[in-house]
Order: structure tokens, then C-alpha cells, then sequence
């Protein structure tokens, strides 16, 4: 029986989107949900009688309440050992969807209650203590737009706009529009993150003419094809740029220093200030290799494996 597969995360946390496409073109039914729009409930689970994969990038230390407290939105965020049992799922996998920590400190005990982890590289090697484990690489390179990435304007390099709930309580768009001024006068597009309530900072950078790329367009097939990436504060894009070749550019606003301290971690970034961003963009850009992409049949095959030992 083909396998069923159902993708659970919430909106800048769904890092399944390119996974969905990839397994809809092997003919897998499948069901993309995203937590901050609807609930995931049998109903909306893919039709068949094969077994059901419940994939998820969700954080996997929170329950809804706490989520939402912690992010200060309402959402249909269930914990994914929650939604397991609610659907009936034949396995859990977690497939992360930060490559800057793919495991928080709190979640490593959590690990055991997975019936299979795809880590994004080898660095993962320890989960395989707490949890089956694979490496099958980033997930968000496993499918790309081809269509919407060549109308994309993506040759002057890309600003993924990160840190989002932090900038909206320092002002919003007018704070984004002062702090990142001289970046944004490049001619430098935007990305914004799939995430409630920014329709006000998407109004203010499009009245200043500002290029803005489609928010859903996987951040790691931008980073492969525009010249130069560019973040506003420690985020997973930053991690996604490294894997796709970059050494990118982090444009600290006004007290992020002090805020985002110790939070770039190990990776090879420009950092500068607004007023600075002319000469460590000269600095930054293509460097090494990109990492190879997401290895679909590696992760098919863990799946369909991980499910022949449960039904012995």
C-alpha cells in the first residue's frame, strides 16, 4: 500500500512546503498543514488505506498553550506526540526547521518519543542514542519553484527579514524602514517570513518600491540562486546561506547586539551595522560549494524501513 504521509509545523516553522512538492511528485498522498491556519484533524488527513507518516518540524517541548503564549498569537498548535495520538499516525518523524539548532538543549530527552529523526548533517550523529536516526541533509532544499525563483528579482542579493516579533515591539515598519535604510537603498529585495500580522511592514516596504519575494519560496532555493544573502538577526537563514555557498551578511539594528548577543554561533558571517553595510557586502557573498541537497530517497527509504520494523 502506498504510504500516506501528513506535514505538520506552523507558518515560518513549516519547513515541510518543499518536502510536500517533492513527495507529490512520487505519487504519495499527502496532507500540508500549517498550524497557524487550521487544525490538524482526521478530516484533513490524505485519503488511502496505507499506513500514515505524521511528519513534523514543530518545536517538540510545547504543548499549544505554551506555544502560543510564547509566540503571543492563537494558533491550532497541538504538540506533535499530541497530534500523533489524535491521528492515529503510524509513525512520528522530525524533520527540523532550524538548521542553525535543529535540536534545542530541551528536546534532546524528547528525541525518544520520535519514531524516527532526519537529521540535516552528520553533526547529528548523537541522536541515534535517543532516537532511530538518519541523515538525509536540509530539508528545504528538497524541492524548488523553478518557475517562480526565474521572476523572482533576486540579482541584487536578498534581505530575509528575521526577528520579526522583536521588530514589530521596536516600532514595526517604521522601525524597519529607519534601521535598515542605508541596506534597503541598495536596490537589495526582501523576503519576508510566513508569519501573522505583517501586513503592515509588506505595505510600508512596497510604498518605499522596495523588490518583495514571495514569502513561501523556500529560503534555501533563494540563497542558491541570488549573489549575495542578507539577515537582520541569528536565524535559521543564516545556517541555510552557509549550506548553499554564502558567507552572508547579519545587519544588526540599533540594540540587537546587545539582544541577539552570542546567538550567531559558530558560522562564517559579515556582521556590521546599517551604515556599514556597503563594505561588508563586499565581504560576504559566494565563498565554497553549496552542500548537497536533500536526499529524497534516503528519506523515503528510512521511512518505509522504520515502518516494516514496527510491524514486526
Amino acid at each position: 500500500m502506498t504510504v500516506r504521509f501528513a506535514l505538520v509545523g506552523l507558518a515560518a516553522e513549516l519547513s515541510l512546503r518543499p518536502l510536500a512538492a517533492a513527495l507529490r511528485e512520487r505519487g504519495h498522498p499527502l496532507a500540508l498543514i500549517d498550524l497557524a491556519e487550521a487544525p490538524a484533524d482526521k478530516e484533513s488527513m490524505p485519503p488511502g488505506e496505507g499506513p500514515l507518516v505524521l511528519v513534523t518540524s514543530q518545536h517538540l517541548a510545547m504543548t499549544g498553550a505554551v506555544y502560543d503564549a510564547f509566540t503571543q498569537m492563537s494558533s491550532h498548535y497541538a504538540a506533535p506526540q499530541t497530534l500523533k495520538r489524535r491521528l492515529s499516525a503510524d509513525l512520528l518523524v522530525y524533520v527540523p526547521h532550524d538548521l542553525s539548532e535543529p535540536v534545542l538543549p530541551s528536546e534532546v530527552d524528547l528525541l525518544q518519543t520520535l519514531d524516527l529523526y532526519v537529521a540535516p548533517d552528520a553533526d547529528s550523529w548523537w541522536a541515534r542514542a535517543h532516537v532511530p536516526t538518519v541523515v538525509a541533509g536540509w530539508v528545504g532544499s528538497a524541492w524548488s519553484d523553478e518557475a517562480a525563483l526565474a521572476s523572482a528579482p533576486l540579482s541584487r542579493g536578498v534581505l530575509f527579514l528575521t526577528q520579526v516579533r522583536w521588530l514589530m515591539l521596536q516600532g514595526g515598519a517604521d522601525f524597519v524602514r529607519s534601521s535598515l535604510a542605508t541596506t534597503l537603498a541598495t536596490g537589495i529585495a526582501v523576503k519576508l517570513p510566513v508569519w501573522p500580522e505583517l501586513e503592515p511592514i509588506e505595505a510600508a516596504l512596497r510604498a518605499d518600491g522596495v523588490p518583495l519575494i514571495d514569502p513561501y519560496l523556500s529560503a534555501t532555493s533563494v540563497a542558491y540562486r541570488t549573489p549575495l544573502v542578507v539577515c537582520n538577526g541569528p536565524s535559521s537563514v543564516l545556517a541555510e546561506a552557509s549550506a548553499a555557498g554564502h558567507r552572508p551578511v547579519c545587519v544588526l539594528p540599533p540594540e540587537g547586539d546587545m539582544v541577539f548577543a552570542g546567538q550567531l554561533g559558530a558560522l562564517d558571517v559579515v556582521l556590521c551595522r546599517d551604515e556599514g553595510f556597503g563594505d561588508a557586502a563586499a565581504r560576504a557573498g559566494r565563498v565554497h560549494e553549496p552542500q548537497p541537497r536533500f536526499d529524497l530517497d534516503g528519506f523515503i527509504a528510512a521511512v518505509e524501513d522504520t515502518l516494516a520494523r514496527a510491524a514486526r
